[in-house]
């Protein structure tokens, strides 16, 4: 077997148990940044609906809580021995309905009403912003985390409390003073029970 035939069989082993489920997710979802460079402006946006997350969440009345963390995914080319982040969790309270009638009133006095329109409102509570620094490198520039193909790193943020009723939004920025920096590929938020 050639090095190169032995890597990808490494790599496809490697990708095949990283993504196997793990049974205590609640969520975990990977987004991919933009290859010219994660613009500072590109927030990348999660949407958690902790009913539908999980095997047993969909009859549970109380709260949830789960420890969240973050992974990233970079290339070696990443200038960087850190990647400092910036995680907002944003609650998106039910929905209400907002009716706008129109009225008229003709030269006689009649009032007629006109048309009805309706929009819903959502309604969105800041919760809560974390800033963390991920080490990707040690002071030798070795990798910190499982480096097979990618540098691979995941860090935990704290923990979360979530209401099954409500859908969840995280937003996730890197706080670099380079506005577009290069070789990171991936972004990923997991919450565990």
């Amino acid at each position: 077997m050639t090095r190169t035939s032995l890597f990808l069989v490494l790599c496809t082993l490697y990708f095949t148990v990283s993504s196997c489920d793990d049974t205590n997710d609640l969520y975990h979802e990977y987004q991919s940044t933009e290859a010219r460079g994660w613009q500072r402006s590109d927030t990348l946006t999660f949407i958690i609906i902790p009913k539908m997350a999980g095997k047993a969440t969909s009859h549970y009345e109380g709260e949830i809580e789960g420890g969240l963390s973050v992974a990233v995914r970079t290339l070696d080319t990443y200038p960087y021995r850190t990647l400092p982040l910036r995680i907002t969790m944003q609650e998106l309270l039910p929905l209400r309905l907002r009716t706008t009638i129109r009225r008229q009133v003709t030269p006689d006095g009649t009032q007629i009403h006109a048309d009805t329109a309706s929009r819903l409102i959502q309604r969105i509570r800041n919760v809560e912003t974390h800033d963390i620094d991920i080490p990707l490198f040690d002071d030798r520039d070795q990798p910190q985390g499982a480096a097979l193909p990618h540098i691979q790193q995941e860090q935990t943020v704290g923990t979360v409390t979530l209401n099954p009723q409500h859908r969840y939004r995280f937003h996730v920025t890197h706080r670099l003073r380079d506005t577009a920096p290069q070789g990171i590929t991936d972004v990923g938020i997991r919450l565990k029970r």
